[in-house]
């Protein structure tokens, strides 16, 4: 079963109704999407600015280690 997650940079308001839009289609065609502790956007200005963003890093962070997680599950038989 395919596995994906929606993930985002906002400059402005709308980005967690993108992320929302984007998780009802996977969930949508039976695909599983690993969470995280909140949403899993940024909120940035720049280019580079999501790094000054610490929720949003320690949020990618966290959903990066559960999609890890899930890849590996097939292969450890769960």
């Amino acid at each position: 079963m395919p596995s994906f997650q929606a993930l985002g940079a906002a400059r402005q308001a709308g980005g967690i109704h993108t992320l929302d839009s984007m998780n009802h289609f996977f969930l949508l065609n039976d695909m599983v999407t690993p969470g995280s502790a909140y949403w899993n956007m940024s909120l940035s200005l720049g280019l580079n600015d999501f790094e000054s963003d610490e929720e949003g890093v320690r949020t990618v962070k966290r959903l990066d280690k559960n999609i890890a997680l899930r890849l590996k599950a097939p292969l450890q038989g769960r």
